[in-house]
């Protein structure tokens, strides 16, 4: 009775001192292809599972394709058919093919996945009602138009797109207002710091693309000239009733800014200050209710 006794105490005393994750080693899940994923819990050996004190997640003892033993988050082997996301899609996949190798069969049951073909359904729908949209050439249908909100990559290709045709129409403009300068329109701006970003066409936005939307009047069509003087080529506009004019010096294909020019005082100093402003609102965009779509489909 005494040896006996000593004896069952020596196996436990063994058990307790053996780690969770010995223990689970000792007994490996093998087998578990091709229906790793959606495996039932209840016929796992629960001696193959264990909680990592760190984590706090249940592993599971694998028996991987290469016969070696490895711990994983047993999440994956009982719930592949819930993933929503693509962090678990990854971590489901990679662990497929390390125990199991290739890809499970399961695979396109996992919800994920399927919200991923829908999606990409959807966004080829999207990318070829966009194609038709923008040979219409129709400025209003094309500037209405936005895909869906995640779909980020069409979403830069659309912005690209009306980009270069709203760019196009006033480049055209440029050519067709001002005949005479139709070689210059294309022309980089540059300061003494090098390049603008600028070309001289896009100081003429505002007059090709814009209208009053109170009174349906262009707006600044009339008070915007290109016009050459004594003093160089010069970009004149009327601002809120103050005469002025953005004097350059054409060098090496480039129009170099020289000075500013306001009710009939040219001045070429301290200029710099005012450059930026003066470009920004004579390039800006027009707001959403100052379109002047009508216009410019006849450019």
């Amino acid at each position: 009775m005494k040896i006996k006794l000593t004896l069952t105490l020596v196996v436990i005393g063994f058990w307790a001192c053996t780690s969770p994750q010995e223990r689970a080693s000792k007994t490996p899940v093998k087998n578990v292809c091709p229906d790793l994923g959606k495996l039932d819990e209840k016929q796992i050996n629960p001696e193959a599972m264990f909680q990592d004190e760190h984590s706090r997640e249940k592993l599971i003892a694998v028996q991987t394709k290469g016969n070696g033993i490895k711990f994983y988050d047993s999440y994956y082997f009982f719930n592949a058919l819930k993933i929503t996301e693509k962090f678990g899609f990854d971590k489901f996949t990679q662990i497929y093919l390390e125990v199991c190798g290739g890809e499970s069969p399961n695979i396109n049951s996992i919800p994920f996945v399927i919200s991923e073909k829908e999606k990409r359904e959807r966004f080829a729908k999207e990318e070829t009602e966009w194609k038709k949209i923008l040979k219409s050439k129709n400025l209003k249908t094309i500037y209405d138009w936005n895909p869906s909100e995640e779909n980020t990559d069409l979403k830069k290709i659309v912005d690209k797109d009306w980009s270069e045709l709203v760019n196009a129409k006033v480049l055209k403009y440029c050519k067709k207002t001002f005949p005479a300068f139709a070689s210059k329109c294309e022309m980089s701006i540059v300061d003494s710091g090098g390049d603008t970003g600028y070309q001289l066409y896009h100081l003429f936005r505002i007059s090709a693309l814009a209208r009053n939307p109170n009174t349906g009047e262009k707006i600044g069509k009339e008070e915007q000239k290109l016009i050459s003087t004594n003093l160089g080529l010069e970009v004149y506009f009327n601002n809120d009733g103050r005469e002025v004019s953005i004097v350059f010096k054409e060098f090496s294909r480039k129009l170099a800014i020289k000075g500013i020019k306001a009710n009939g005082d040219y001045n070429p100093n301290g200029w710099e200050f005012l450059k930026n402003p003066l470009f920004e609102s004579l390039s800006q965009y027009p707001k959403s209710d100052s379109w002047d779509f009508e216009f410019i489909d006849k450019i």
